[in-house]
């Protein structure tokens, strides 16, 4: 049986980081603008994605829908977004930032690049580059897993 060394186990140090990740940010969008991390990215992917499904948004964010309702829930209970019926499909529901849901977009988007601006300052342009690069290849690799 061979032994895993977690120091040189990709799943664990990737999860690792997103955990640490998820927890900092939490605190800190949570302090700052009274939201968690599953309705900030809620937010921002629908910044981006007007008019998005309920299924296009847990695609995105690579979530079960049923994770992704329930942010959608509290979101329209705050007013930061509104939940209306397709035109086209009876059964589905289109997702859209309101008023107030953009304006926290545009204070927290700033947040967001600040913190991500500060978690990458080590790392060189070439490094980032990189970095972007491996990412990309490793979520790639997990669909097809």
């Amino acid at each position: 049986m061979q032994k895993i060394i977690i120091d040189r186990h990709a799943t664990a140090q990737i999860n690792m980081l997103a955990n640490k990740l998820m927890l900092k940010s939490s605190t800190a969008y949570t302090q700052n603008f009274g939201i968690g991390m599953m309705e900030w990215r809620v937010i921002a992917v629908l910044s981006g994605n007007p008019n998005s499904s309920l299924q296009i948004v847990s695609d995105l964010l690579g979530l079960d829908k049923a994770a992704v309702s329930r942010t959608v829930k509290k979101l329209e209970e705050k007013k930061y977004i509104s939940v209306d019926g397709d035109n086209t499909d009876k059964r589905a529901y289109v997702l859209n930032l309101t008023e107030s849901g953009k304006q926290l977009y545009e204070v927290a988007a700033d947040f967001a690049i600040a913190r991500e601006q500060l978690l990458l300052e080590e790392l060189d342009e070439a490094e980032k580059n990189q970095l972007f690069h491996l990412l990309k290849k490793l979520r790639n690799k997990v669909d097809q897993m």
